[in-house]
């Protein structure tokens, strides 16, 4: 068993500082939440974050998981919206792109595993269609070897 600690308990430091403070206090992992200042998808720093974060892991032999909690990325207004059991495609799609973004970060950096959520039901859904809705496939976890651990949620 190892500690590890969360960069989300971190929302006012840049990606560095965090995993640069959690190493300090001696945690031997690190959970990477992805969000604006983090490994966002499509940011500008994308790129440079990724391979610092490789390399840094690595020369202090830090194991890391990628978390996709954040809760505005996707939508400005609506918490950890949209989901995996969203009541729109276009909506589920999102999610979907966002996670295939996780898997391959995770890939990028040796990960042990994404952590996802299915979601919460807003729209009166039946459970066997919000089970359809959650069977929609990511396709690149196994391309990758990474492990998805979903959060389970009462619905």
């Amino acid at each position: 068993m190892f500690l590890g600690y969360n960069t989300n308990g971190f929302p006012h430091h840049s990606l560095e500082d965090a995993v640069g403070v959690l190493t300090g206090l001696g945690y031997q992992g690190v959970g990477i939440t992805l969000d604006y200042h983090a490994l966002a998808p499509g940011s500008r720093r994308l790129a440079e974050q990724t391979a610092w974060l490789k390399a840094f892991l690595v020369e202090h032999g830090i194991r890391s998981v990628i978390e996709t909690g954040a809760r505005f990325l996707l939508d400005p207004l609506r918490k950890h919206e949209p989901t995996l059991i969203s009541p729109t495609a276009e909506e589920r799609s999102r999610r979907v792109a966002f996670y295939r973004h996780a898997i391959d970060t995770a890939a990028e950096l040796g990960a042990d595993c994404v952590s996802i959520w299915s979601g919460t039901p807003r729209d009166g859904a039946t459970e066997e269609e919000l089970l359809g809705r959650f069977r929609t496939r990511t396709g690149n976890a196994h391309r990758h070897n990474r492990g998805l651990r979903t959060h389970a949620q009462a619905i």
